[in-house]
Parts: structure tokens; sequence; C-alpha cells
């Protein structure tokens, strides 16, 4: 009675076992589509000190005549509006959706030009990477940052969130190149 008891058990163990591999492998695959498994630059990812305001000195080196050219997250997104500049309607920069709470980082070194809140890009954060570009982050949670800041390539400066005129958690990103808003796209590759 109790080997077959024991044969029940194990039959049972079995199924589980399967069905826990079925839901690791549908799990691997929202993984993927959310492009979770792609972190670009990870090993080149600076976080900001605990403080959440960089330190003057050498530790923090800015390169302004770098390129804005890193992915602004740490995470693949999706892209859910692209730049728009047609009669009528506008959009100068790009949404990619990602979950709240998630690392936006500086795409090229800088100085924090501005920090603030408004009511259509909530929090944001633009940061001046020498005299051609600025870039713009916008719907943030949390700034990591001040005006006047230091940053470097890929420093952590906001939590993704979905402030002022926002229906849901993503990240509103701008590339202004003299002023005018340019595609980020032409600058910045999707991991």
């Amino acid at each position: 009675e109790e080997v077959a008891q024991l044969r029940e058990r194990e039959s049972r163990v079995g199924e589980l076992a399967q069905s826990l591999r079925e839901a690791e492998a549908a799990y691997d695959q929202i993984r993927a589509l959310f492009g979770a498994d792609a972190l670009p630059d990870a090993g080149d990812l600076w976080l900001p000190r605990a403080t959440g305001r960089p330190q003057a000195g050498p530790f923090v080196e800015v390169n302004e005549a770098e390129l804005p050219t890193s992915w602004p997250l740490t995470e693949r997104g999706f892209i859910t509006q692209a730049l728009l500049a047609v009669a009528g309607e506008e959009h100068p920069g790009v949404d990619i959706a990602i979950p709240g709470g998630s690392y936006v980082r500086a795409v090229g070194s800088g100085t924090v030009g501005e920090t603030g809140h408004d009511l259509i890009y909530g929090n944001f954060v633009v940061i001046d990477h020498g005299t051609t570009y600025q870039t713009r982050y916008a719907h943030v949670s949390l700034i990591l940052v001040a005006d006047g800041d230091p940053v470097r390539r890929n420093e952590v400066i906001a939590l993704s969130g979905s402030s002022g005129r926002s229906t849901a958690p993503h990240l509103h990103f701008e590339v202004i190149q003299e002023g005018v808003p340019i595609d980020p796209l032409s600058l910045v590759t999707q991991p």
C-alpha cells in the first residue's frame, strides 16, 4: 500500500515538474518579448551615489564632445510612439513602454540643464551634451540628479514612471539638436 502511495506521489511530482517546465518556458518567452534579457552596456552602468547627486571632482568625468548615442534604459522596452512632426500633429520624441521604477540613464555625458515638473511632461530631466545636443527624459517617477550636475554616459538619472500627461509607465525621450527635435533613433539604436 505504501509503495502504491509513493508511486502515485511520484506520478504527481512528474506532472508538477512538467507544469513547471511549461511555465518557465512561457516566462522566458515573455522576458524575450519585453527584452528583459538585453541589458545594453550593463557593465558600463553608473548608478547614482547614495545621496543621489554626483560629486564634483575627478570621479565624474564628463566628455561633452561625446555624441548622445547610448540607449536611455537598461532594458529594451517597446517603442509605442515615434517622432511625429506632420501638419497639425506633433510628438517631439519617442515613447518607450517600460515598467515603472526602471532605470533611466543618460545617453551621453554632459551637464543637467534642467529638472522639473510640468503638466504634460510630468517629472523631467534635460541634459546638455555640449553646444549641439540636448536630451529630455520625461514622465519619470523619481529624479536622481539636480540642475548643474555633471553626468556621464549610462549614469542612472531617474526612475521611469507615469507622471504628467501619461496613461501608463513609459519614458518619453527626446534628442534636440540646435533647438530642433530630431528623431532619437537617428542617433540611438534600440537593443
